[in-house]
């Protein structure tokens, strides 16, 4: 809002924290069986607030030779603040970036442990298996989509126009935003299928040619596959990263 935009915050993922037993029992065992890595990977602020909160109830002091890792600046900040040595990966802060870390490379015999919600991308486990390591996750939370809420949102704000623009901060943002059009655009069934849902009034398609701000390669890909035509990308997902890049991309769009 500063920079001169009107803003919609629209809540495409929520998380909720873990209950069912079982799933509280591996926290602990791994949690407690921490000092047997080498590494441990936070892979964003809600693993890095969790796994803090549970690695305090159980070691005053951390493991000396663990190496802490952290995807995105955010990560790293939780992590710094808490007392713990990051080894961050440049300005990118990203999957990718972390895995080019010269302590990466070589981890035959290495044991890593992978704080997270539960799900996700394998993509980082995948690869450091391939370089010889034993990986473990240590998953702490679930992602929901609030999808009744955000619907009502978009509903509310009017937004829809050519000239707007969407900023997503993660591949799953992306998905939820391209399942909400679709669960709840215009339809052409009986109204019974419709009833008690807010109808946004454009789907998909609509969306093809509205910009789209996205962190990174990655993200950007998927955002081709759904057939997006006007894709902005930014380095990472923090904000200031997010917002140099728009304030860039909108300075070159009004001098053509």
């Amino acid at each position: 809002m500063e920079a001169g935009a009107n803003t919609v915050r629209l809540p495409l993922m929520a998380i909720d924290t873990l209950t069912d037993p079982a799933q509280i029992q591996a926290i602990k065992d791994r949690i407690m069986s921490v000092s047997d890595y080498q590494h441990a990977i936070f892979v964003s602020q809600n693993a890095a607030h969790y796994g803090l909160d549970w690695l305090d109830q159980y070691w005053p002091e951390l493991p000396y030779e663990l190496k802490f890792y952290a995807v995105g600046s955010a990560t790293a900040q939780c992590l710094t603040n808490y007392g713990c040595p990051v080894i961050e990966a440049g300005n990118t802060m990203n999957s990718e970036a972390l895995l080019a870390l010269p302590t990466l490379q070589d981890l035959t015999h290495q044991k890593i442990v992978i704080f997270r919600g539960l799900g996700g991308r394998p993509l980082l486990a995948d690869q450091l298996r391939e370089r010889g390591a034993q990986v473990d996750y240590c998953e702490l939370y679930r992602r929901v989509f609030p999808q009744q809420g955000a619907a009502q949102i978009l509903v509310d704000s009017q937004w829809g126009d050519k000239r707007d623009i969407v900023a997503v901060h993660s591949g799953e943002s992306l998905l939820n935003w391209c399942q909400l059009l679709e669960e709840f655009g215009p339809k052409t069934a009986s109204s019974d299928e419709t009833d008690n849902k807010p109808q946004v009034p454009y789907n998909q398609q609509d969306l093809k040619h509205v910009t789209l701000l996205v962190p990174g390669t990655r993200v950007a890909e998927i955002a081709r596959e759904h057939d997006f035509t006007r894709i902005v990308i930014a380095d990472n997902a923090s904000d200031q990263a997010m917002l140099e890049t728009l304030t860039h991309w909108c300075a070159q769009a009004d001098t053509h």
